[in-house]
C-alpha cells in the first residue's frame, strides 16, 4: 500500500463506477445541479500518487478533466469544491469542502 492511500474520506470513488459513494448533494441554489465525480485514472506509482477525474453535469458549462491531482489537492467546479484525502490503487476517496 502506498502512502496516499489513507483510507479516509467521506466520498468513495471505485474505478469503472461513474459516480462518488454517497453522491454529492444537490446545489441549494439550483436542486437540478448535481454534478457527478469520475475517475480517468489512477497513478499509484511512482509516488507521489495522483488522479485524474471528470466532472459531468448539464451546468453552465463544460468542463475540463482535473488532471495529475494528488493527496490534499482541490478540485473546484460550479460553486463545489472537494478535497482529495486518499489515493489507492483501485479507488480514492475526497471530502466536500464547500457546496453551492
Amino acid at each position: 500500500m502506498n502512502a496516499s492511500c489513507t483510507q479516509s474520506g467521506t466520498y468513495k470513488l471505485r474505478q469503472g463506477i461513474g459516480v462518488s459513494e454517497p453522491e454529492l448533494p444537490a446545489a441549494t441554489s439550483d436542486p437540478a445541479l448535481r454534478p457527478r465525480v469520475g475517475i480517468i485514472g489512477i497513478f499509484a506509482s511512482p509516488e507521489p500518487a495522483a488522479v485524474t477525474l471528470t466532472v459531468t453535469q448539464h451546468g453552465p458549462s463544460p468542463l475540463p478533466n482535473f488532471k495529475e491531482l494528488e493527496l490534499g489537492d482541490t478540485a473546484d467546479f460550479y460553486g463545489y469544491s472537494i478535497k482529495i484525502t486518499s489515493i489507492c490503487s483501485t479507488e480514492i476517496r475526497f471530502d466536500l469542502v464547500s457546496a453551492p
